[in-house]
């Protein structure tokens, strides 16, 4: 991701996912910081920014409190990746963007030396979500928690609910 992308990848972000500016731009921020492990690649078609993944390389700490809940069956790698947020333009899902992003972001996370990486997928009964693209790449389920984000970080701007998230997420992860 370059400077040019960070508009279009916000505007991505908050109309498929939703959630609050200073998160998104926090994590906008460090994925541009050539010093800091977040790393974002993002899909372009003609130049427009068509959709994006984050990754980043975290201690294993940080992976269990980066869930929010207890998952007896995760235990994290040191380091651990993170696949943070992926987002596609709706018109353009089915495409396999999604895919060659997961796909850039696993091979990011492998060069980086992560004995293994985890998500967290969020559960849309309207729209294609990451469930499936987890189990593409391998990725086990560990737990699947009802009103996750209500009951972790919090997202007041769930494009899925009205008002605060209410959808349920599950939790994935697999050796690199």
């Amino acid at each position: 991701m370059e400077e040019m992308h960070r508009e279009r990848v916000r505007q991505l972000w908050h109309a498929r996912f939703g959630g609050e500016d200073e998160f998104t731009e926090g994590w906008i921020n460090d994925a541009l910081d050539d010093d800091r492990p977040e790393m974002c690649y993002v899909a372009a078609d003609g130049g427009n920014v068509v959709g994006f993944g984050l990754a980043t390389v975290c201690y294993p700490d940080y992976a269990e409190d980066y869930i929010g809940l207890d998952v007896p069956e995760f235990d994290p790698w040191d380091p651990t990746g993170i696949l943070h947020m992926s987002a596609v333009e709706k018109s353009r899902t089915g495409e396999g963007i999604g895919t060659d992003l997961m796909d850039s972001r696993l091979q990011y996370l492998q060069i980086q030396d992560c004995g293994g990486v985890m998500g967290i997928a969020w559960h849309r009964d309207d729209a294609p979500d990451s469930r499936a693209l987890f189990e593409k790449f391998g990725f086990d389920q560990l737990a699947t928690f009802k009103n996750y984000y209500s009951r972790t970080h919090g997202r007041p701007n769930c494009p899925a609910c009205t008002g605060e998230c209410e959808c349920t997420a599950s939790v994935y992860a697999r050796e690199l």
